[in-house]
């Protein structure tokens, strides 16, 4: 190693360590723990020098599972989606994973083999070759790693890893501190929070009894999922309320249209639709210190664009409301509804199984189904009413002994159909004797944008054309006999 290169490599180490100092007015002002690591992983990359940087948290189970929940140069999404394809043998993820578990810090370098390179195919300029995992701990427990990427091989010396050992152990004790006195500020405005959601949940308990109920489970199905993410106390509090929220729009939705047992008509559905926006704009104005009112706003949007209000896709969406999504889903076609009976259990996990990847969150819907491989799914479901401002547990430690209540099938029909609300509002434009263009131009939306509805949707009907779509969507009858009208 020559002269030169030992100094700009203490000179990076240096900086490094300024950017902790740097990072100090976003700590100072960061209102999440998301937001503070994701801001000290900007500050890693832009004053460090580091190709990328990220901050993985190891959850409970015994194996100590990493998830990332911050980064900085890369999506967290694109990670997860690296650490699933990959697989646990891969160098790199074996770094990481010898960060959690040993408490001491590891490294890898691909200099043999650049191709092989676990940030390989993330679409930046140039590939990392080499990280470091460093060990974040809280109080000497660990709390997960920080990793950081550089596209030289030899980028993590001894020097340049003691120096970021520094600086996680400084930045451990930040976190610390900052939880602290979050959780002490939090315990003051949550039962403000709390008392105004009581108030919002009980003028929908007088409006629509049902939809009050329908939250509260959505509520436990939704932090059941969070837990099983691994999110953080923080994180799923926020979660909470924007789920016991979801669907408080429906109080600008006349009762008779939510509860209507018949078809629904074009201008019935548009109404149901605004509920996301209605409720967006009861909570823009309550100062919830997570964004609950975007996350009631986006529940209803999928990945693939196909949802509503806005046609929101992919990362766009926020996770609260991609976990919101799934367990409105789930809830939905298990519970009765005034135009069905349920679905079902194995209804419910085909359908989001079927969209997984594609509408709904692929670590979602995982860990949605995690759940529900152990005892006490539907217990969980629509047995336990997730009463507001307090803490929830998952299905295990629920009461053994009261039963699941008994899966049930719609009697409409042996294989209930499954359509969005637009995919349905298509269909019934189309039985209307609609072309494409004129679908478009009453539904506000891209004639390419309803093409691909009508072909997710006659792929679920089973439907070769039009006039089979129709039929086999029993507009003789009911509009789908599904979860649609959420």
């Amino acid at each position: 190693m020559n002269v030169g290169t030992a100094l700009e490599r203490d000179t990076r180490s240096a900086a490094a360590l300024r950017s902790f100092m740097d990072g100090g007015a976003v700590v100072a002002h960061a209102h999440s723990e998301t937001e503070l690591l994701s801001g000290m992983c900007r500050t890693l990359v832009e004053m460090g020098g580091y190709a990328l940087a990220c901050i993985l948290r190891a959850g409970n189970d015994a194996d100590r599972t990493l998830r990332p929940i911050a980064s900085y140069g890369i999506e967290t999404s694109t990670i997860e989606m690296l650490h699933r394809t990959r697989g646990p043998s891969d160098p790199g993820r074996l770094a990481c994973k010898t960060a959690v578990h040993t408490a001491r810090p590891a490294t890898h370098t691909y200099a043999a083999n650049p191709s092989a390179s676990l940030w390989s195919g993330i679409g930046t300029d140039i590939v990392p070759v080499s990280h470091a995992a460093i060990p974040l701990k809280i109080s000497s427990a660990i709390f997960g790693a920080i990793v950081v990427a550089s596209a030289d091989p030899d980028a993590f010396g001894d020097g340049e890893v003691a120096h970021l050992v520094e600086f996680a152990d400084r930045l451990g004790s930040v976190l610390n501190t900052w939880q602290a006195r979050n959780e002490a500020h939090l315990s003051t405005a949550q039962s403000d929070l709390t008392a105004t959601v009581q108030a919002l949940a009980a003028a929908m308990e007088c409006h629509d009894p049902y939809t009050a109920s329908h939250q509260r489970h959505v509520a436990a199905l939704s932090v059941a999922i969070a837990q099983e993410m691994n999110l953080s106390a923080d994180e799923i509090a926020g979660l909470r309320f924007a789920a016991l929220l979801h669907d408080i729009g429906k109080i600008a939705v006349p009762l008779e249209i939510c509860s209507k047992s018949g078809r629904l008509i074009i201008h019935e559905i548009r109404l149901i639709q605004t509920h996301a926006d209605a409720g967006y704009a009861i909570l823009k104005g309550i100062p919830f210190p997570w964004p609950v009112a975007t996350m009631v706003l986006q529940h209803h949007e999928r990945l693939d664009g196909s949802g509503y209000p806005q046609g929101t896709k992919g990362d766009d969406i926020l996770l609260g409301a991609r976990i919101i999504g799934v367990a409105d889903v789930v809830e939905a076609m298990m519970s009765h509804r005034p135009y069905r009976a349920a679905l079902g259990q194995a209804a419910a996990i085909a359908e989001i199984v079927r969209g997984r990847g594609v509408q709904f969150d692929a670590s979602v819907v995982d860990a949605c189904l995690a759940i529900a491989r152990r005892p006490g799914f539907n217990r969980l479901v629509l047995g336990c009413d997730a009463t507001i401002g307090t803490e929830f547990s998952d299905e295990a430690s629920l009461r053994p002994d009261t039963p699941d209540p008994p899966a049930t099938t719609s009697p409409y029909r042996t294989n209930p159909l499954r359509l969005t609300l637009q995919q349905s509002t298509a269909i019934q434009l189309l039985a209307d004797g609609k072309s494409i263009k004129e679908i478009a131009r009453h539904m506000n939306i891209g004639i390419g944008t309803v093409k691909a509805h009508l072909s997710i949707a006659y792929k679920a009907l089973g439907a070769r054309n039009r006039m089979e779509a129709v039929v086999a969507a029993g507009f003789h009858a009911i509009v789908d006999g599904n979860s649609s009208r959420l």
